[in-house]
């Protein structure tokens, strides 16, 4: 925790800096060196249902002929779920590209 304390302070101070310096380069530099990369961790055995049912619902939308709202919004509320599990994926199925 102080870490994360100290590294804002870090950051607030030379956000404050009126110019650029080498010294507020030095200090920003540290900061992002003690910080790790955060991922997300994605069940992909979830992701793997999602993908499925997410086909089969396109496939069974792209072929319906008479009151295809229902259809349609199936893969809608498919591709939700599929977004809040992986906010992004360049698969151009998410709702949010």
């Amino acid at each position: 925790m102080d870490f994360i304390k100290a590294t804002k302070e870090t950051l607030a101070s030379a956000r404050a800096a009126t110019e650029v310096s080498d010294d507020v380069l030095k200090k920003i530099e540290a900061a992002a060196k003690g910080m790790k990369e955060v991922t997300k961790k994605i069940n992909s055995s979830r992701m793997a249902q999602l993908d499925k049912a997410l086909d089969e619902a396109l496939a069974a939308a792209k072929t319906c002929t008479d009151d295809c709202a229902v259809a349609w919004e199936t893969v809608e509320e498919i591709r939700y779920a599929h977004a809040r599990e992986d906010f992004y994926v360049d698969d151009g199925r998410t709702l949010f590209s």
